[in-house]
């Protein structure tokens, strides 16, 4: 005897995921790997609940439709993850998996650094949420990927700084600062001087 399944598909993006997961860290785990999660009668009321207000939403735009279709995927999200309990760890949290991660974000930015891109960008380019892509970088490199973004720019603008005849505004929008007063104060926080101190001094004091 055969017994069909009935039910319902909800498609997620990354994107939104990842934004869901900043807010509500935990959130994403729950894709970490394949499971099935069986739920008992209250779950089962509770997300069902969920998805007919999430369906009902999607059907129209009143006032208020973002907030509503995301507390109804919260709800089931959340009675999901309780029904399920810890997930197991998944192969993108082990070392190896991590490095890979940090590497594929490493050569990402190398090309588009200058874009000066959210890391929700990052994160759903790469496949993952924005949680995932932080913890991978803190710890394999013990750097956020904010620092490893600004790390990279500062890099450039420094190497523009010494070798070449560019002014500093020139500089600063070739590495994607379009305000000129909003790159003075990047540099100085993270070189301690000023772009034209730096130059003059060939970078010898940072």
């Amino acid at each position: 005897m055969q017994q069909e399944s009935a039910g319902s598909v909800i498609t997620l993006s990354v994107r939104h995921l990842s934004l869901l997961d900043a807010r509500y860290p935990g959130l994403a785990a729950l894709f970490g790997s394949p499971r099935v999660i069986p739920l008992y009668e209250a779950a089962l009321a509770s997300i069902t609940a969920c998805v007919t207000a999430l369906m009902r939403e999607l059907g129209w735009a009143a006032s208020g439709h973002d907030a509503a279709v995301d507390a109804a995927l919260l709800g089931i999200l959340v009675g999901t993850w309780r029904a399920g309990g810890p997930a197991a760890p998944d192969a993108a949290s082990l070392p190896g998996q991590q490095s890979a991660l940090v590497a594929r974000f490493r050569a990402r930015i190398d090309e588009r650094f200058r874009l000066r891109e959210p890391i929700a960008v990052h994160a759903a380019a790469l496949g993952v949420s924005e949680s995932r892509l932080r913890t991978a970088r803190t710890r394999i490199a013990g750097l956020s990927p904010a620092a490893m973004l600004d790390q990279r720019a500062m890099l450039e603008v420094k190497r523009a700084l010494l070798y070449t005849n560019l002014s500093v505004a020139e500089v600063g929008f070739a590495a994607g600062f379009a305000d000129p007063a909003y790159f003075t104060r990047f540099f100085t926080r993270h070189a301690g001087v000023s772009q034209r101190t730096f130059r003059t001094t060939g970078g010898s004091r940072t």
